[in-house]
């Protein structure tokens, strides 16, 4: 029920957001349609000389004033029946190509994986129009929701299983947390990524609970694997991989023997990745460069300096106090760390210019405050099972800082005044936040934590279908 739940929300946003009014979703297509129209990924090099979409989608995105309304939220789409006559007379006029595409953009420095399934979605309906297949294409996004919640579902019950309203409460935050919604209404790996770091989450939960086999080591090989192959960020993961390992060793160690096999399977599952990487490339390469996982980035070709990143995160989250070199990236005043966790996660839409009202980003402060303070108490009350799931609470922990920091590195800066970093790289730790929110319920004690769930839940809810009004009321009214 939670995946149906998750599914029908990303529907519904996909069906309120106007095509291509999310972050980079014309070039997420562009490459999609590379793929299933050429049988070629796009380009990598700056310097290809192919046009960086179809003819088909240009007079598409031209029609509709796409662009425009990126740069000008006041401005709405075109969506009336006269805009959709005019658009079908130039596609009868020009009789665009869909085939001529596949030029560079930043985007094809991406892995292959999200659009090789999304151009077989985008196959179901060619004798449909770019727009039907896009929204094709998008509901394929809310099906990856659907699938996280029910990933988030089965990590939070063998985490906290033994509170049985916990892992529905959790994984129904994560499939309305507004954010995941928008995201999965829309064509972008970054759904794709979430689903991957979530459903490895669970793994890893899973044999340090139960311990480790050939079956489960290649599940957690192949996980890790296609997830990179998915999204370069998913690297961040790695390092919790290792971690969660030598927790294994430690609490299995009467099992070595089957420990090391199930170690064997990780590498098995992780070299068919990279068989899959080396087929694709040698027979579906562009004109240059092959997209291997590698990570789109604001720092691509750039030495990262230790001192200015130091600075970059002091002030990001903590007040200067002279200890590092004040660096000018709050918004009007706003700590970045307030823009990132609270705006940018909950909130900010379309190209993260539909911002969301200050009420509603003071309501969701105040809900994680509560949370925060809820879940020290809960902890307090709960101390003999958080003994117990204490080192699968470091792993978790331990993921939010990488993917955190892997945000942070790869995003930050070269010059002040600037933030690159979105609340959607922070999505594939939502089942870890979905999971907290639902613990911080028993702070209430475990006969009326479910009342409390309820209610968390239902302001979830509401944060969600107050996004969604809020967006239908920007770009129709």
């Amino acid at each position: 029920m939670v995946a149906v739940l998750g599914f029908i929300n990303a529907a519904i946003w996909g069906f309120v957001t106007p095509i291509w009014q999310t972050p980079d979703e014309w070039a997420q297509v562009a490459y999609v349609q590379s793929v299933a129209e050429r049988g070629k990924l796009p380009d990598r090099s700056p310097a290809s000389k192919r046009p960086i979409v179809s003819t088909e989608q240009l007079i598409a995105l031209n029609s509709t004033y796409s662009f425009t309304v990126v740069s000008y939220p006041s401005l709405k789409p075109l969506w009336s029946k006269s805009s959709e006559e005019r658009w079908k007379r130039n596609v009868h006029k020009e009789k665009p190509r869909r085939n001529d595409g596949g030029g560079y953009t930043t985007i094809a420095a991406h892995p292959f994986l999200y659009y090789l399934a999304e151009a077989g979605v985008y196959k179901l309906a060619s004798k449909g129009s770019i727009f039907t297949r896009i929204q094709l294409m998008r509901l394929f996004s809310a099906f990856l929701v659907g699938l996280t919640g029910f990933c988030a579902w089965f990590l939070l019950r063998e985490l906290v299983g033994k509170y049985a309203w916990l892992p529905t409460t959790g994984a129904l935050i994560v499939v309305f947390q507004p954010m995941m919604g928008f995201m999965g209404g829309s064509v972008n790996n970054d759904i794709a990524v979430t689903f991957m770091a979530t459903l490895l989450l669970y793994m890893l939960v899973l044999v340090m609970r139960r311990g480790l086999t050939l079956w489960r080591g290649f599940v957690i090989g192949l996980v890790l694997g296609l997830g990179i192959l998915t999204k370069g960020n998913m690297l961040a993961l790695v390092p919790v991989v290792v971690v969660a390992l030598g927790v294994v060793l430690y609490r299995h160690r009467k099992y070595l023997r089957r420990t090391f096999i199930g170690a064997g399977g990780i590498l098995l599952g992780v070299g068919l990745t990279g068989i899959l990487w080396i087929v694709v490339i040698a027979l579906a390469s562009g004109d240059s460069g092959s997209a291997g996982p590698a990570i789109n980035t604001t720092q691509a070709g750039m030495g990262i300096d230790v001192g200015s990143l130091s600075s970059y995160l002091w002030n990001f989250y903590l007040p200067d106090i002279g200890i590092f070199k004040s660096m000018d990236i709050g918004f009007a005043g706003v700590k970045p760390a307030y823009t990132l966790w609270i705006e940018r996660f909950w909130g900010d839409y379309g190209w993260v210019n539909i911002p969301m009202k200050k009420l509603y980003y003071d309501l969701v402060l105040a809900l994680l405050i509560v949370a925060f303070m809820l879940s020290v108490a809960a902890s307090i009350k709960e101390r003999k099972t958080i003994r117990v799931i204490l080192p699968e609470l470091i792993i978790c922990g331990l993921s939010v800082l990488t993917v955190t920091v892997l945000a942070h590195v790869l995003f930050y800066p070269g010059s002040p005044g600037q933030m690159a970093e979105q609340g959607r790289y922070l999505l594939p730790i939502v089942g870890l936040v979905g999971g907290w929110l639902a613990w911080s319920c028993l702070a209430a004690g475990r006969n009326n934590a479910p009342i409390v769930a309820s209610a968390v839940v239902s302001i979830v809810i509401a944060l969600n279908a107050t996004s969604i009004v809020q967006t239908a009321i920007v770009y129709y009214t």
